[in-house]
């Protein structure tokens, strides 16, 4: 989950063969949230993946797919962790609620419903998904700019990187460092500086503008763009508009060697990543302490390499891996 992908509405997924259930359960839990519904196990994953559901309402007893399987693969996927699943069965059995809870259920309702019942301990639920969804976001944020942290990057980077092997798009990332910046906190202050930065970050993520794009602060006045289905002259286009809207922006900066106003560096690299290996991974060097699979921080050090390389010829441009 990203720092902006939080959404105002609850969705309730609900997965039972049976008509008559769904319909009643759909009718209880009206006006609490957005709901879904499927009476077809083979359906239900693909509800997930597409609606990112709040909380699934999970029967048992299913004839392709029992629920207790279907539980073990929403929490699978990724981010599947984060999705509730709420067994609604007829059974009471002890051994029945063990081994659904071992699967990643989180309660049940027992059958025949009831409908007070229902709805406060789904309220409820849905309250709690959102007290976390918050906390998650607020983990993912960088408090000085709004825009996704380290940890966000290193987590969106892998997923992004995977999702592109599998699918044979290509992935972009951009690394974007700001010109000259500890000569304009010596210059103008810290608290300058700060505003600086927020100024900067809201200039790339107005830049970004396409679907699943994400800003994030990588360290300091470091910056990385991660773009999914961005082929390289796609990248460099984009680029070329970032360091357009930051140069605009006339930010003064007196002690830079490069502008008389704040400028930006930019490295570039874009692939289709074509495998990775599922056990080689390595520290990433970032104060959360997690690793990246090894074709993912080269991928990384491509870009960072370029924008090296771009501080080298002057600053305030950008050069490309390839």
């Amino acid at each position: 989950m990203t720092a902006e992908d939080l959404r105002t509405e609850p969705r309730i997924l609900i997965v039972d063969d049976d008509a008559v259930s769904v319909r009643l359960l759909a009718h209880i839990l009206t006006g609490l949230a957005r709901i879904q519904v499927t009476t077809k196990a083979s359906e239900a994953l693909a509800l997930v993946l597409s609606g990112k559901p709040d909380l699934v309402l999970l029967d048992i007893e299913m004839p392709e797919l029992d629920g207790f399987a279907l539980c073990e693969q929403i929490r699978q996927q990724p981010g599947g962790d984060q999705t509730p699943v709420l067994f609604v069965t007829s059974h009471g059995e002890e051994a029945l609620e063990v081994r659904a809870l071992a699967a990643g259920a989180i309660d049940f309702i027992h059958k025949p419903v009831r409908r007070e019942i229902v709805r406060s301990r789904v309220s409820n639920y849905l309250a709690l998904k959102r007290q976390t969804d918050e906390l998650v976001r607020l983990s993912m944020e960088d408090g000085l700019t709004g825009v996704a942290n380290r940890r966000a990057f290193d987590r969106l980077i892998d997923q992004e990187y995977t999702r592109a092997a599998r699918t044979g798009e290509p992935l972009a990332l951009l690394m974007c460092d700001v010109d000259h910046f500890k000569a304009y906190n010596d210059t103008y202050g810290h608290v300058a500086g700060d505003a600086c930065l927020r100024e900067i970050a809201a200039i790339l993520r107005a830049r970004a503008r396409r679907a699943g794009d994400v800003v994030a602060r990588y360290g300091g006045e470091e910056f990385a763009v991660i773009m999914p289905r961005c082929s390289l002259s796609e990248a460099l286009a984009i680029s070329t508009s970032m360091l357009e809207g930051v140069r605009d922006n006339q930010i003064a900066h007196a002690g830079s060697h490069t502008a008389s106003c704040v400028t930006v560096s930019i490295g570039v690299n874009a692939i289709v990543p074509t495998g990775r290996s599922a056990v080689d991974r390595q520290p990433t060097g970032a104060p959360n302490g997690r690793t990246l699979n090894t074709d993912v921080l080269t991928f990384i050090g491509q870009a960072d390499n370029a924008l090296y390389r771009a501080k080298q010829a002057g600053r305030n441009r950008m050069e490309s891996h390839a």
